[in-house]
């Protein structure tokens, strides 16, 4: 029995190292696809502000709206509630890395790819930063009304 616990542990770390080995490689792979990006073609994609709006209303809107409407219409049909999770956080942050491995499968514009992902990374860290100025101004209003003290 001693031999078979052995043999088992050392698959089980040989399945370990696999699997990271197998991340860091493709980490690597596609890290690489973006690091191909000449400035030049970057800074000309980012003027092309139809190219950079649409993808970035894509990644905001239509996204995350077809996933929402994906999982609604297979519910019935045996969609777990996991499955619906899993769509709906994929489908919410669109873009990233792989964004590149596809730009590169498919020839598409690799530079673009990347403008838009870095156009809408600014474009949310904004958001994020008035969606918490907006929200505190929110409560302080709402805890005066509810403490009839007047709002400064």
């Amino acid at each position: 029995t001693t031999d078979t616990t052995s043999t088992s542990d050392g698959n089980d770390t040989l399945a370990t190292f696999s699997k990271v080995m197998t991340n860091l490689l493709l980490f690597f792979l596609i890290f690489c696809l973006s690091a191909t990006v000449h400035l030049k073609d970057l800074r000309h994609q980012i003027t092309n502000k139809l190219a950079i709006g649409t993808g970035i209303v894509m990644q905001i809107l239509i996204m995350p709206l077809l996933g929402f409407v994906t999982v609604l219409m297979f519910t019935n049909v045996g969609f777990t509630q996991a499955m619906g999770v899993s769509l709906l956080v994929v489908t919410a942050s669109p873009g990233g890395s792989y964004s590149n491995w596809w730009c590169s499968l498919f020839n598409a514009s690799l530079a673009l790819s990347v403008g838009v992902r870095l156009s809408h990374f600014l474009f949310v860290l904004c958001m994020d930063q008035w969606q918490y100025v907006v929200g505190q101004h929110i409560s302080h209003v709402l805890s005066a009304l509810v403490s009839q003290t007047p709002i400064t």
